[in-house]
């Protein structure tokens, strides 16, 4: 007996629900035969066998595409679990010989990714020369979103755990693979410069330079900030932790970043990291990986290494 018989009504198949998918994700049905590389008919015709099944609409038509009907929306996440599931075999087929040619697609969060990640790339590749990896760089948010819509195998994050809360259980287990802590930074002739520690409430009538919406670090501070009774004062908001510290530099303001974003600037004099006395302000880098038993060969390979000490790692 077929996957597809076995796992899905007789007039459910899996290829149906990979229409829906990409229909759902793109918005449109001409967009969606583009990217299947199909013709509008085919998808029109592969999404009322799926509507037929269900015996009523998953899409709505407007004026500029189609929406998700209250059935469709119940419908994705069990058609995006399929998914990561066929996934996760066809991995397995691919890479069952070893690592040769297999890909690993990630998704990690932008201080991950700029300041931890890349010695693990680097032994990973020479580990697995013949690998094909894929990084997409997000904040937290973005990166679960990624996840949870199967478009990559990891995702590595420094948001709280109720940011992952609602994934799918059973599909997602989450490995914590570093201990991070969120500093205050400020330049040289800053008046708090020459400390290496304060109490939380003397960040108050600071100003400060902060992360965008979404952003992992944004979400632990603001967690951290709340439970020690401070409200900051945010002058300017930026997206990355390299305009920030360029920012801090030039002495627009201060800033609250990790430890590992501004570990080398701090070596060169170039700027100052102060602890903060507040275990809010410690936090951990979370990588977000099928359990083993749907994980591909590459990405159980990479939560080895992920796992290793930092030293193995070269960070």
């Amino acid at each position: 007996m077929s996957l597809g018989a076995t796992l899905l009504p007789r007039n459910i198949e899996p290829h149906l629900l990979h229409a829906f998918l990409v229909v759902a994700r793109s918005g449109t049905i001409t967009q969606a035969a583009k990217q299947l590389h199909r013709t509008q008919p085919a998808i029109t015709a592969a999404i009322k066998r799926l509507e037929e099944s269900f015996g009523e609409p998953l899409f709505t038509r407007t004026g500029r595409g189609v929406r998700l009907t209250v059935l469709g929306a119940r419908l994705l996440p069990h058609a995006e679990a399929l998914e990561r599931v066929m996934h996760g075999v066809q991995q397995l087929a691919e890479d069952s010989l070893g690592l040769e040619g297999a890909s690993l697609r990630i998704s990690a969060s932008t201080t991950i990714a700029l300041y931890w990640l890349p010695s693990r790339l680097a032994r990973f590749c020479a580990a697995h020369p013949s690998a094909n990896l894929v990084v997409h760089t997000r904040n937290s948010r973005a990166a679960i979103a990624e996840l949870t819509a199967g478009e990559v195998d990891l995702a590595l994050v420094e948001a709280p755990a109720a940011s992952w809360a609602g994934v799918a259980q059973g599909l997602v287990t989450a490995t914590d693979v570093h201990d991070d802590e969120l500093v205050l930074v400020v330049n040289p002739t800053h008046p708090l410069a020459s400390r290496s520690s304060i109490a939380p409430e003397e960040l108050n009538g600071l100003a400060f330079i902060g992360r965008e919406a979404g952003s992992g670090t944004r979400d632990v501070l603001e967690q951290a900030l709340a439970g020690a009774g401070i409200k900051p004062d945010v002058r300017l908001e930026l997206g990355e932790p390299e305009a920030i510290k360029l920012a801090v530099r030039a002495g627009i303001g201060a800033a609250i970043l990790s430890r590992v974003a501004v570990a080398e600037a701090a070596l060169r004099g170039e700027l100052v990291a102060i602890s903060i006395d507040h275990s809010g302000f410690k936090r951990r880098f979370t990588l977000l990986h099928p359990p083993e038993e749907l994980a591909s060969h590459a990405a159980w390979a990479f939560r080895a290494l992920a796992v290793a000490p930092d030293e193995l790692a070269g960070a």
